[in-house]
């Protein structure tokens, strides 16, 4: 799949290397930004344990686009220890995802379409949706995504209008599935656009899979080359915090290829998010900031008992 971000640029091509940093006017910044700042505010004022489409999910409409946020359920991995892989229905045969999240995926998408179905029923003029969430909240927004795909292409597109792009934007977003799954995610999250001279359709990623620093979570559940899980899609990496860049507000982000292996497949990026935790892992950096947005941070002291949080 081809780079967005390198798609842009005339004067860039591919190259061996697999972290390039992205120019800090580059629009492709303020979309991040944008749908980090939804993803916080997905946290606010929430039930941290039910587990249901009114207190994970937030719907947006912001002139015409309709923006779905989701959230990671405090505890949530705590309860839903078990890791193993199952098939994936709308994927090949080999197409595999978790156990948990699916499940966890299934409890609310009926109400999730039905309620994007009234959306579209009376916004008329909507031409995007974008799926964005935190770490489970960013499995829930992919599989959500992949789902819209299948009404757009199924037997009533008129209903939920093929024109409409889908875009996912994730924040330190966990595995989902095998290899076979993070191959159907890139095929089918993707658009048609122009190339930088407008001379023909080239396909790019409608998917974003941010990672910060050396957040941990971002890396579970664990890699086990093409058999075990595996993250689709490019990354990008919010550096962080360095001894050269004190980054809080306006941080470094680079964009992260994986590398062919000599089993002839497209690994994961290996020195961007994935070194940072091997090298210099800290806990307290495991919510960001994304940008300028703490991920979970007044949900975090709601349960801990500040009443002082502010509420939103």
């Amino acid at each position: 799949m081809q780079s967005k971000f390198l798609n842009s640029n005339k004067s860039t091509k591919r190259t061996t290397q697999t972290k390039i940093l992205i120019p800090e006017a580059h629009p492709i910044l303020q979309k991040l930004e944008d749908a980090a700042y939804y993803s916080y505010i997905a946290y606010c004022s929430r039930n941290e344990k039910k587990m249901d489409i009114e207190n994970i999910t937030d719907i947006f409409i912001n002139n015409n686009e309709i923006i779905i946020t989701f959230h990671t359920p405090f505890d949530f991995l705590e309860e839903n220890k078990e890791r193993r892989l199952v098939p994936f229905p709308d994927g090949g045969p080999d197409t595999k995802v978790d156990f948990s999240f699916f499940e966890t995926f299934k409890k609310i998408e009926t109400s999730l379409f039905i309620s994007i179905s009234e959306d579209l029923d009376i916004n008329v003029n909507i031409q995007k949706i974008l799926f964005t969430g935190h770490e489970i909240g960013g499995v829930l927004a992919v599989f959500s995504a992949l789902g819209f795909k299948k009404f757009q292409s199924g037997s009533n597109p008129i209903k939920y209008r093929p024109q409409i792009k889908v875009e996912v934007v994730t924040f330190g977003q966990l595995r989902i599935g095998n290899f076979y799954f993070a191959k159907y995610v890139e095929k089918t999250l993707t658009l048609l656009e122009k190339n930088s001279e407008n001379e023909y359709l080239v396909s790019i990623p409608a998917l974003y899979r941010v990672t910060y620093s050396s957040n941990l979570i971002s890396q579970f559940p664990i890699q086990n080359g093409k058999l075990g899980y595996f993250h689709h899609s490019i990354e990008y990496w919010i550096e962080g915090e360095t001894n050269d860049c004190n980054c809080l507000f306006y941080p470094r982000v680079y964009e992260c290829h994986g590398v062919m292996k000599p089993a002839g497949y497209l690994d994961e990026p290996e020195d961007c998010n994935k070194h940072a935790m091997l090298t210099q892992y800290k806990r307290k950096k495991e919510n960001g900031p994304y940008f300028e947005y703490i991920m979970g941070e007044f949900f975090i002291e709601k349960i801990q008992g500040n009443h002082d949080a502010k509420e939103f």
